[in-house]
């Protein structure tokens, strides 16, 4: 993120709260931890916002908490970009 945008959305989130930071729901998705709990209800956010008929693919690292298993259920509507577990040097 580029400062420009970092102060943009500090000013508007002073000027609106969180309301003014999602526009949906009137309130942010802020989370108390990273886990998979929590990026269980990330997914369920990001599929609610997904237009009817069309797929989103967020890009996800190899945080614990990003790992498909038992534990993390992913929509329908979303397949997750993986990273991978490094990048070369230029």
């Amino acid at each position: 993120m580029d400062r420009q945008t970092l102060r943009d959305w500090v000013h508007r989130y002073n000027a609106e709260s969180l309301a003014g930071l999602n526009d949906r729901h009137g309130a942010g998705l802020v989370l108390p931890v990273a886990n998979t709990a929590m990026m269980n209800l990330h997914l369920v956010e990001i599929s609610a916002t997904v237009t009817p008929g069309a797929h989103a693919m967020p890009t996800v690292d190899g945080a614990g908490w990003h790992q498909v298993g038992d534990k993390l259920h992913v929509p329908g509507n979303i397949t997750l970009l993986r990273l991978p577990p490094y990048s070369p040097e230029p």
